[in-house]
């Protein structure tokens, strides 16, 4: 049961950032104007914090990128959790003998 309950949260992390993925590029083509590569490359770029901008952006485009990083960086950590639940084993208090066995 622990281990299907794991793969559920897997898919729904991998769910979540794909989400993010797709609404982030979606913005960036509406919001900056950008060909979808472009809007892709800044969606990725912003979601993993490298910071770096096709081109300069304009104030809607900042306050987009602010909530495309913490949605990115949300949900990216998010994924990485789910995945270390689902390779050890959720951890929990008291139970670091079972995960660590």
């Amino acid at each position: 049961m622990k281990a299907f309950e794991s793969i559920r949260h897997l898919r729904i992390a991998i769910v979540l950032v794909l989400s993010v993925l797709i609404l982030c590029t979606a913005g960036y083509m509406l919001i900056e104007r950008l060909s979808f590569a472009d809007a892709l490359y800044a969606a990725v770029v912003m979601m993993a914090t490298v910071g770096n901008v096709v081109r300069p952006l304009s104030e809607p485009g900042r306050l987009f990128t602010i909530a495309v990083i913490v949605l990115g960086v949300g949900s990216l950590l998010s994924t990485f959790g789910a995945g270390m639940e689902y390779d050890r084993g959720p951890l929990q208090p008291g139970h670091q003998e079972e995960a660590y066995g």
